[in-house]
């Protein structure tokens, strides 16, 4: 996402213990100020999350009312600790898969354009369950790599959000927050649905590399079949076929499921820009 990237709304999901809400309550008034000095047309909605009965009401509620939003940009900025299993609601753990589970629908309903802000301790974790043979559930992802204090997620993401009310450059604002946080020493990693895909469909590609072994394996198992009275060669014959076809295709095909470009077309030059050219040709795009 670069800074022609229409913001329509930011959602402050407080998940922390009530003892420790304050200092969002007080980041999001500083926001609120900030937005009206700019005369910015984003919308800054904040929501206490007590359970995760009300995390699913919630995000129920968002998914409803999408068509409110049009074809801006939404992000949710959740405030709350974790570690590398999962994320807390006020104390309740929910497992990492689980919560992208739930954001699933709602990236969905927003045509594909939630971006998810997590100012969690190891937040960044939580890509490793993320399945890329289902849809994704957000567009964008911030979050930061190790542990954060209260104090320094604040100043870190602030930093974002001035330079997005004031300027409306989506870019100027992440590098200015990247900068803050090397100030800080708290790494921050940023993706987008489309190079977590790609970071897959590498690995993938890399698997079908080890032809070697596989045809190793493959005549171990016709030998043993032939041994056992079965028809090995034409076993080995359907296997070839299999192994030897173009993967690309299942790729593309992989690819446009997991981004939502099979139910949003119009999503596909935001997510070309988001992705190495090289392997937008490696998916004959």
């Amino acid at each position: 996402m670069g800074k022609k990237v229409i913001l329509a709304a930011v959602y402050f999901i407080n998940q922390m213990p009530q003892a420790e809400r304050g200092i969002v309550r007080r980041l999001v008034e500083d926001l609120e100020a900030r937005r009206a000095a700019a005369e910015t047309q984003i919308d800054i909605f904040e929501a206490n999350i007590e359970n995760k009965s009300e995390l699913e009401k919630f995000f129920k509620e968002v998914t409803d009312n999408a068509a409110s939003h049009q074809d801006g940009h939404v992000i949710f900025h959740i405030d709350a600790h974790s570690d590398k299993t999962g994320i807390e609601v006020n104390g309740e753990m929910i497992p990492w898969k689980e919560f992208f589970t739930l954001l699933r629908s709602v990236n969905k309903a927003l045509h594909g354009r939630l971006s998810i802000h997590l100012a969690a301790c190891r937040a960044a974790w939580s890509l490793k369950v993320v399945d890329i043979n289902k849809s994704a559930p957000f567009m964008g992802l911030i979050a930061p790599t190790i542990d954060i204090s209260a104090e320094d997620s604040i100043a870190i993401y602030r930093t974002f959000y001035e330079i997005v009310f004031e300027q409306r450059n989506y870019r100027a604002a992440m590098m200015a927050m990247l900068h803050e946080a090397k100030g800080r020493k708290i790494g921050i990693h940023l993706t987008t649905a489309a190079r977590l895909f790609c970071d897959g469909a590498a690995s993938f590609l890399e698997k079908e590399n080890t032809a070697k072994k596989r045809q190793q394996r493959l005549e171990t198992m016709v030998s043993t079949m032939n041994k056992l009275g079965f028809n090995g060669l034409a076993f080995r014959k359907m296997m070839r076929t299999m192994t030897n076809s173009d993967p690309i295709p299942y790729l593309n095909k992989s690819w446009r499921r997991f981004t939502l470009l099979d139910v949003y077309p119009d999503l596909i030059e935001e997510v070309k820009a988001q992705m190495p050219l090289e392997m937008l040709k490696l998916l004959r795009e």
